[in-house]
């Protein structure tokens, strides 16, 4: 399973690091280390008012690797602070390359039918002035989109898969990853990516286009009052990995 092969690569990089605070945002969660490190993971909408009495309170104070259990849980908010803490330590050791644009990293042909699990919009825009057949699926359907019972269907009918790294947080990217299995590029895509190549070797992953917390002070602030990828992204770097 992914989070299995997550859990073993992240030993590459100090994982000892005690947090420093951590912020369960409405939009993001993120995870700052003692060392000044930080990562985010995308925060699902949720009932509740925080995180259940399964998670050991407080969280400041802890060790990074302490939170790593709760990743892919049935809890979501446990398992985006898990996430988040994952790619805060992974901001210590990141070897990936910087990135501009996603499409600048994928091959896409021309008569190439593009499956998108979660909407990005400004790479579905692009997408669609390039006139490039592509299909979206949400969570939470609008107009133009599809529900995510018929991502097996289309994955299995495309041969560019662009999926956000969002389900490694809901313990849906192992069945995403298998109806993905015959597409030429998949790319896990957003805030919420691991850079870890080692955990995608030997899976249909092909690229991994995720961020490095460049001003981690500014981007917990952000997240802090509730905003999103929109505000922050200017405190953080894009980068890319090409899984070989």
């Amino acid at each position: 399973m992914i989070k299995e092969r997550i859990l073993s690569a992240i030993t590459e990089c100090n994982t000892a690091v005690p947090v420093s605070r951590s912020v369960l945002g409405i939009v993001y969660t993120c995870v700052q280390l003692e060392n000044g490190s930080a990562g985010t993971a995308y925060s699902f909408p949720r009932q509740d008012c925080g995180i259940d009495s399964g998670v050991a309170m407080p969280i400041a104070g802890k060790k990074a690797e302490d939170l790593f259990g709760y990743l892919g849980g049935e809890n979501l908010a446990a398992s985006s602070l898990s996430l988040a803490a994952v790619n805060a330590c992974i901001g210590g050791c990141d070897g990936a390359d910087d990135s501009t644009d996603i499409l600048e990293e994928i091959n896409i042909l021309p008569n190439d039918r593009v499956c998108m699990i979660g909407c990005f919009h400004p790479v579905l825009r692009q997408l669609r002035e390039r006139s490039i057949d592509v299909v979206t699926i949400e969570q939470n359907p609008v107009p133009g989109t599809e529900p995510p019972e018929k991502s097996d269907f289309h994955l299995g009918r495309s041969q560019v898969a662009i999926i956000t790294a969002t389900a490694i947080i809901n313990n849906t990217i192992d069945r995403l990853l298998e109806s993905a299995r015959n597409c030429r590029e998949v790319a896990v895509l957003g805030p919420s990516t691991p850079m870890l190549p080692n955990a995608f070797e030997n899976t249909p992953v092909t690229l991994l286009s995720g961020i490095h917390v460049s001003e981690p002070e500014k981007v917990f602030s952000t997240i802090s009052e509730g905003q999103g990828f929109k505000l922050f992204k200017q405190f953080v770097s894009k980068k890319s990995i090409r899984i070989a």
